[in-house]
C-alpha cells in the first residue's frame, strides 16, 4: 500500500471524530508523508506535561498540575493551600488569555511562578513528603498516553518533556507508574534540598514557566546523543506558547498537536492557526499513536 492510501485510511478512521481538527489537510499530508518515509529512527517527541500528558478533567473535576499536587494538597497547611489558590485565581486567567500582549503575559508568569515557589519553600518540605503528596492528590494520564509511552520506548524514540511544572513531582509520578525510560529527558523546575536538613530551600534558576520552555541547551548532555540525527519532531502542547518548545532543537520538520481542553468555541480558530492537529475536549493520544505506528521501521 502506498503512502497516500495509508494516510487516507488513517483519516477515514477518524472522519467522524468531532474532537479532531485539521485546518490545513494538504500541509498535514505532506508532513505525514515525510514522517512515514523517514521512519521511526528519524523522529523524536517533544511534549508538555501538565494538561497534555495528563488529563484536564476527571469525574467533572479539574485534575491537579504538578505544582497543584503540592499547592492544593491537604497535607499542607490551610494557609498555604489558600495562598496557592489565591495565586491561581489571580494569574491563571492571564496564562490562558489570548487578549494581552506576550510581554505582559511573560511578566505575569514570572510573578506567579516566583510567588508559588516561595509558598512551597515556606512549607519546609522533604523529598520523602513528595511521594505521599502524589498519593494523596494523584494526577490522571490522558487516555492513550500509556500506550504512546510504550510505543516510543519499544521503538527507541526519545521523549523530551519541557515543563513549567515541578520536575521532582513529574519524575516521581512517572516512576510510581513504572514509566521509566533511558531516552526520556525532563527539563523543568527543580526543588533544591539542603544536604544538612533534607528540607527544600530553593528552586532551580532560571524559572521555567509556560512561555519559556524552549530555553534549554542540550550541548554536552546525555540526551544530545539520542536526538542528534532525528530531524522530525512530534510536538504536543496545551497552550499556544507550547508551539515554541522545539525552537532550541535542530530539526527539519515539526508535526504539532494542540490539546484544547477548555473554551473550545472561543479558542478553536486560534489553535487551528498554530497547530497542525487540534484535539479538543480532553480527548486522547490515540490519533498520535496511530500516526507513530504508520512510520516505517
Amino acid at each position: 500500500m502506498d503512502d497516500i492510501s495509508i494516510i487516507n485510511q488513517l483519516l477515514e478512521k477518524y472522519v467522524n471524530d468531532k474532537n479532531i481538527f485539521i485546518k490545513d489537510k494538504e500541509g498535514f499530508i505532506i508532513k505525514l508523508k515525510k514522517l512515514i518515509r523517514d521512519g521511526k529512527k528519524n523522529v523524536q517527541i517533544v511534549s508538555d506535561f501538565d494538561m497534555t500528558i495528563t488529563r484536564y478533567w476527571k469525574d467533572g473535576q479539574r485534575t491537579p498540575s504538578s505544582h497543584g499536587v503540592i499547592g492544593g494538597n491537604p497535607l499542607l497547611s490551610e494557609e498555604a493551600r489558600n495562598r496557592s489558590k489565591e495565586l491561581f485565581n489571580i494569574y491563571y486567567p492571564y496564562e490562558i488569555s489570548n487578549e494581552i500582549s506576550y510581554k505582559e503575559k511573560y511578566k505575569y508568569m514570572v510573578e506567579w511562578w516566583t510567588k508559588e515557589h516561595d509558598n512551597i519553600i515556606e512549607q519546609k518540605l522533604t523529598q520523602e513528603s513528595l511521594d505521599e503528596m502524589i498519593r494523596t492528590r494523584p494526577i490522571s494520564f490522558r487516555d492513550g498516553f500509556i500506550e504512546f509511552f510504550k510505543i516510543c520506548k519499544s521503538n527507541g524514540i526519545p521523549i523530551l518533556i519541557p515543563s513549567a511544572g515541578v520536575q521532582n513531582i513529574i519524575e516521581r509520578i512517572l516512576k510510581q507508574n513504572n514509566l521509566i525510560y533511558e531516552k526520556l529527558y525532563i527539563k523543568s523546575n527543580q526543588m533544591i534540598f539542603s544536604p544538612e536538613t533534607g528540607i527544600c530551600v530553593a528552586f532551580s534558576e532560571p524559572i521555567i514557566h509556560s512561555l519559556n520552555k524552549y530555553q534549554f541547551n542540550f550541548k554536552g548532555s546525555p540526551y544530545e546523543k539520542y536526538i542528534i540525527d532525528r530531524k522530525n519532531i512530534l510536538l504536543f502542547g496545551d497552550n499556544l506558547g507550547d508551539i515554541a518548545m522545539s525552537k532550541s532543537i535542530d530539526h527539519e520538520q515539526v508535526l504539532s498537536f494542540g490539546f484544547l481542553n477548555i473554551d473550545i468555541e472561543k479558542n478553536i480558530e486560534k489553535f487551528k492557526n498554530v497547530y497542525d492537529v487540534v484535539i479538543a475536549n480532553d480527548s486522547s493520544f490515540n490519533f498520535a499513536n496511530d500516526i507513530i505506528n504508520l512510520l516505517s521501521e
